[in-house]
């Protein structure tokens, strides 16, 4: 008699789904990998920074008086102390903190989400926007705080908004004779050094082009060019991205730049510092083993779970990508997390029935870049889900779930009788996040 294992699957509740499963039915069970959090974060953020693994170590590349950049793409795993690494760095190199400036972008490109926030509010909607650099003093403890900070001077805060041309500049053209413009902070800078997250974003079936220069910093036009032509030319647009990182990097000089890959619960997985091209291959094959499981076959329901930190509805969509990539055409895709964002009215519509080409036309016409970045989260998701069922246990209401076709789970309890009494199951933990694969490809 097959051995039954008894599954915890956390999905941002304060009580996880058990799975309780014969040893036989599993085909897979995907789980994030464990990082590090806090000061140990730090610690191996700050040796990778002074490591020559690939090339010389940060200390090397400033010198007193240099206007250094730390330009961050995107969100980062445990944020708060990739600052402090890169301050204590900086700072051991005698690098003054008043020529140091923080920079990042109002307007991220995320390939779906809509960049129109410049910080993140306290709702669960605000996924993808900037995050605060630390809590809030209370006002009791305000006073000290600010005796700390006179004391120990922190770098100013930039941010770049991309739709405001004047922030921006020309760097130089691309192998298309395409000009490619830049923010001035970091054209300005005697040292820039990229700051971003390598991760898979399993809608685009590969790597996520978050995390870099381009076009995290140029201007809102470009970002908008990148995100229509992935609608039509999907693979050739980003094999012309990952040129234009390259260019990008040649002609502002980087030598070096910071690359970490997350863990579960937003951990540090991994991280590397040094010449671009080599890190970004160094990361690359940590990210196969980390968050790229190899499985041995198909599954009829795959149960897929959100990582705590992605709470909008793009969220749901990746983690359902992923686990279809594990379920066979006729099989089912659950989807666990704790969104309370409705789709977009093109995923809507297509949802509901109506003609997908026609209404990614549409939005195409009509010039809004939300309707855009809807129509490219659905038109790559229909690649994606095929004919799978979807279903959902969210915050969202019964009758939001129904509108869009698919099934929808009141309770945890609905998803572990679904995967009781299946014959085969596969399990993604934080699945927005995964490439899972099929052994030998």
């Amino acid at each position: 008699m097959a051995k039954h294992r008894s599954i915890e699957l956390n999905w941002g509740d304060s009580k996880p789904i058990v799975l309780e499963l014969s040893g036989k039915t599993i085909v897979a069970d995907c789980r994030a990998p464990q990082g590090f959090f806090g000061v140990a974060a730090r610690d191996r953020i700050v040796a990778a920074l002074e490591s020559a693994a690939h090339g010389p170590p940060l200390s090397r590349h400033v010198v007193p008086g240099d206007k250094v950049v730390i330009a961050i793409a995107g969100d980062l795993p445990q944020e708060a102390f990739v600052r402090e690494a890169m301050i204590q760095t900086l700072t051991s190199a005698g690098v003054s903190m008043d020529d140091t400036v923080f920079v990042r972008s109002q307007s991220e490109i995320k390939g779906t989400e809509t960049p129109d926030a410049s910080q993140e509010s306290a709702s669960p909607k605000a996924s993808g926007k900037i995050k605060p650099s630390g809590k809030q003093s209370s006002p009791v403890r305000k006073s000290a705080r600010a005796r700390t900070l006179k004391m120990s001077p922190r770098p100013r805060e930039e941010i770049f908004h991309g739709e405001n041309n004047q922030q921006s500049g020309y760097l130089n053209a691309n192998d298309q004779d395409k000009p490619l413009y830049l923010s001035r902070h970091l054209i300005d800078a005697d040292v820039v050094v990229p700051v971003g997250e390598w991760r898979w974003d399993p809608l685009l079936c590969g790597r996520s082009i978050e995390g870099e220069l381009w076009p995290t910093f140029s201007r809102r036009d470009a970002r908008r060019q990148i995100l229509r032509a992935l609608l039509e030319k999907r693979l050739q647009t980003l094999q012309s991205w990952r040129r234009d990182v390259v260019a990008v990097n040649w002609h502002l000089g980087i030598v070096s730049s910071l690359k970490m890959i997350a863990g579960a619960n937003d951990s540090l997985a991994s991280v590397a510092f040094g010449n671009p091209v080599e890190v970004t291959v160094e990361t690359r094959s940590q990210a196969r083993k980390l968050w790229s499981p190899d499985v041995v076959g198909e599954a009829d329901v795959s149960i897929a779970a959100v990582s705590g930190k992605s709470k909008g509805f793009l969220s749901i969509v990746r983690a359902a990508a992923a686990a279809a990539r594990l379920t066979n055409q006729q099989g089912t895709v659950c989807v666990c997390s704790q969104c309370d964002e409705a789709p977009g009215v093109v995923f809507t519509r297509w949802r509901q029935g109506a003609g997908l080409r026609a209404i990614v036309d549409e939005a195409l016409e009509s010039g809004d870049e939300k309707l855009e970045q809807d129509a490219l989260t659905s038109w790559l998701f229909s690649r994606a889900l095929g004919d799978r069922r979807l279903v959902l246990l969210s915050s969202l209401d019964e009758s939001t779930v129904e509108e869009l076709e698919c099934g929808f789970a009141a309770t945890p309890e609905a998803i572990e009788r679904l995967a009781h009494d299946s014959s085969s199951v596969a399990i993604l933990h934080e699945a927005d996040r995964m490439l899972p694969r099929f052994e030998g490809l």
